[in-house]
């Protein structure tokens, strides 16, 4: 069984407590395009501890505007570092289980720059490990527009903690990769922490709920079923209906451990 999480806007976590509460979901606190200097922090741990009085989790997004891993300059090193450690500072105070970043690699990289970003994300990643470990909370990168799991695999296996894995968005992969489902996964098994579960037509990164597009969500649940793992999961469906209509597809799987 896998413990699922909702997609949740930072700026309006503290408003959907209730609805958390009563339909006892845990949240994916998403703080993708939100301004870190704007979120009341305190606001935010406080309804993180009333979920947690419940037994509910919390796990945390990063934001992505701005956050470039293998950015070359001293300005995006620098905004980088900034987001990090202001993303560190939330998560400990709503005490995530796991939080996931994205890799900064630009669709279509050329070979030069996927090394260029490998070598400055090795640096960047191995000076901060070392907090997961301390917070016990795994930093998870999650494919955007790779079109293989490769460069994602091999910056894991480079930074070699177990406090630093892989989220899959099946729906990323839906419109980027060039890799069949089960070759990626098979490929990326042992670093897989967690999973982003929405679907699409293989155009946009619609969002929509299970069933609704093109995603082979039989292919992906039977692997789950024959694999050792039970990786922790997020609908990110964007609206209540998708994400009623998700819940209900997974129920159906009996992925799910926590949800009604």
């Amino acid at each position: 069984m896998s413990e699922v999480y909702v997609h949740v806007p930072a700026a309006l976590f503290p408003e959907r407590i209730n609805f958390l509460l009563a339909r006892k979901l845990q949240p994916e606190v998403a703080c993708q395009d939100a301004n870190m200097a704007k979120l009341d922090i305190e606001l935010l741990a406080d309804s993180a501890a009333a979920l947690a009085v419940a037994g509910l989790k919390t796990v945390l997004h990063a934001p992505y505007v701005g956050f470039s891993p293998g950015a070359a300059d001293f300005h995006g090193r620098r905004l980088t570092i900034n987001l990090l450690e202001q993303t560190l500072i939330l998560a400990e105070r709503i005490n995530a289980e796991k939080i996931i970043f994205h890799p900064g690699l630009e669709a279509n990289a050329h070979e030069r720059r996927v090394g260029d970003w490998f070598e400055r994300s090795c640096i960047l990643w191995s000076n901060y490990v070392s907090w997961a470990k301390l917070n016990d909370c795994a930093f998870c990168i999650e494919n955007i527009y790779e079109t293989s799991p490769v460069p994602l695999i091999r910056l894991i296996s480079a930074i070699n903690s177990p406090y630093f894995g892989h989220v899959f968005d099946v729906g990323h992969w839906n419109i980027f990769s060039r890799e069949p489902l089960t070759t990626w996964l098979d490929a990326a098994a042992p670093h897989i922490y967690h999973l982003h579960l929405h679907d699409n037509r293989g155009q946009m990164d619609e969002h929509l709920a299970i069933g609704s597009g093109t995603v082979p969500f039989d292919q992906l649940f039977s692997w789950l079923d024959s694999c050792d793992t039970s990786p922790s999961i997020t609908l990110e469906n964007h609206n209540r209906h998708a994400l009623d209509q998700s819940l209900l597809a997974l129920t159906s799987t009996s992925r799910g451990s926590n949800h009604k």
